[in-house]
């Protein structure tokens, strides 16, 4: 997918705990998560005027019509369906990262972008 930076977290409450840090160019995070759901990230994240343009994309099992609808809703900007295949998600982490309008300037550029995986 073009990134080479990846940090992963072990749930929610760390990933949230990643994000402030700051650096992280897109978040790809799972629903079914402990401690805090992907659900419940992606509002948290939206929430926060620090992080709240950050493209998301949730990857998750969850593939009911009313839970894409919720992912959606809180802030998502894509929704994959597992399982999926690589060069499936390139495009969708594209449009991802394209979708949520104008990135903040940032003191590290240029670096390559950074990516949060949440299993």
């Amino acid at each position: 997918m073009g990134y080479t930076d990846i940090a992963e977290a072990k749930d929610g409450d760390e990933a949230w705990e990643q994000l402030q840090e700051g650096g992280v160019d897109l978040l790809i995070t799972d629903w079914n998560m402990p401690n805090m759901s992907g659900l419940e990230l992606v509002e948290k994240v939206r929430a926060n005027p620090a992080t709240a343009e950050l493209p998301i994309m949730m990857s998750t099992s969850r593939n009911v019509k009313d839970d894409i609808i919720a992912a959606m809703r809180a802030g998502a900007n894509n929704y994959v369906s597992k399982s999926y295949t690589p060069p499936n998600s390139r495009p969708r982490s594209n449009r991802s990262s394209k979708s949520s309008g104008p990135r903040p300037k940032r003191n590290s550029w240029p670096r390559p972008p950074s990516l949060t995986l949440v299993p």
